[in-house]
């Protein structure tokens, strides 16, 4: 697959990334439901299952199953039916926030295409079709707007940042990416304050901190040179930034001969799954890539990445140790347990 970033793919990426391509296979990651319960998505229906019990339905009408809470057994949803029409366009849907165990829903907002719990359960940073991120308490209570334009917002682990693409102040759609003097920003929770990472307007993603806050990694499809020949790309890749030096680099994807071959390491999914020292990452963007494994050094660099297996939408079942992911046998949707090197 080649996994070149462009603004068009990546536009139309905000609105289906993990949603469901065929069948039960998932994409996305989501956190442990109910001791090693799972939520995974059948159409348009949301259901709670297990490598060892049958699926319950939970919910109907579900575009994307968007993250879950740790702890609280809370779903975080967008609904299938759209709510708002932008110039003849869908570019959003309901933010849902629902207990699996009673059935009670919460609407948080509307005209939504991504949302994160923070690491507490307590707070929701959500992007809007029309490209702004809000705060939101757990309940639906809007505290605060972040920035004037950005997308892909990702609360930092231990819950003091918010890291996101920000884009252009003024204009919209497709000139909000075009235009952007910016790359990405760190938003501090705590004070309202921002803090520019990076500022290239293709670095499109953040996706994870190291364990100590000293660096941030995240997607990019800038410029780099391959080769001494001079050769350059703009493959979306994983790139690192030192968040004291602003020192940046690139992880993967380094070779040209690589490249033009079309065998490239795909970027990382904004909900993957980081082992508890955060130098390891579990992945998965698209059924085609499979699952990934991305291991850093202690430089935070990257020192092995290898796709692990097939299937989709991996799950911690012992954390650090092993994973289920969602397989397809056969046309029926299976759980597949993957042991961590």
């Amino acid at each position: 697959m080649r996994n070149i970033f462009t603004y068009k793919n990546f536009l139309l990426g905000l609105v289906v990334i993990a949603s469901v391509v065929t069948g039960l296979v998932l994409v996305g990651t989501f956190s442990q439901v109910q001791g090693e319960k799972f939520v995974y998505l059948d159409g348009d229906k949301a259901y709670v299952s297990s490598i060892s019990s049958d699926p319950v339905k939970v919910a109907d009408n579900v575009q994307r199953i968007l993250d879950s809470s740790n702890g609280s057994s809370r779903i975080l949803y967008l609904s299938s039916v759209a709510e708002k029409n932008i110039g003849g366009q869908v570019h959003g849907s309901k933010l849902i926030v629902m207990d699996p165990a009673t059935g009670n829903e919460r609407v948080i907002a509307e005209n939504i295409v991504e949302a994160k719990f923070s690491p507490d359960g307590t707070r929701i940073v959500a992007q809007s079709g029309d490209y702004k991120i809000r705060l939101f308490t757990a309940i639906g209570k809007e505290i605060t707007r972040i920035g004037m334009h950005g997308s892909a917002p990702l609360f930092s682990h231990d819950g003091a940042y918010i890291a996101y693409h920000k884009l252009a102040d003024e204009g919209e759609g497709f000139r909000l990416f075009e235009f952007s003097p910016y790359g990405i920003v760190l938003y501090n929770l705590a004070t309202g304050e921002e803090e520019l990472i990076t500022d290239n307007k293709d670095d499109f993603q953040p996706v994870g901190f190291s364990l100590d806050m000293s660096r941030l990694y995240f997607n990019s499809g800038r410029k780099y040179g391959t080769s001494p020949e001079g050769f350059e790309n703009h493959v979306a890749s994983l790139w690192m930034v030192d968040l004291t030096t602003k020192e940046i680099k690139r992880l993967t994807n380094m070779s040209e001969e690589v490249v033009r071959q079309g065998i490239m390491v795909p970027t990382v999914d904004g909900a993957a799954l980081w082992s508890s020292d955060r130098k390891m990452v579990i992945s998965s963007v698209d059924p085609e890539s499979g699952t990934w494994q991305f291991v850093f050094n202690q430089e935070g660099e990257l020192a092995r990445a290898e796709r692990i297996t097939d299937g989709t939408s991996p799950h911690w079942l012992v954390p650090d140790k092993n994973i289920v992911v969602r397989t397809k046998v056969d046309g029926k949707g299976e759980w597949k347990t993957v042991n961590i090197k």
